[in-house]
């Protein structure tokens, strides 16, 4: 990589990036719930303000 010849923390850097990107890194679903729905269940127990 040309960057090395100038910056070597930038190149290893771009490398560690370019390797990555290679893989799909997403993970598995967890739980049952949904923030909308919690912050739902905040708001009518009277937890949860709107700022102004």
């Amino acid at each position: 990589m040309v960057t090395g010849l100038f910056n070597r923390n930038l190149a290893d850097l771009f490398s560690f990036a370019i390797e990555a990107l290679k893989f799909d890194h997403v993970a598995p679903a967890y739980g049952t719930r949904h923030l909308k729905d919690f912050f739902a269940e905040l708001a009518k127990v009277g937890l949860l303000t709107e700022r102004k």
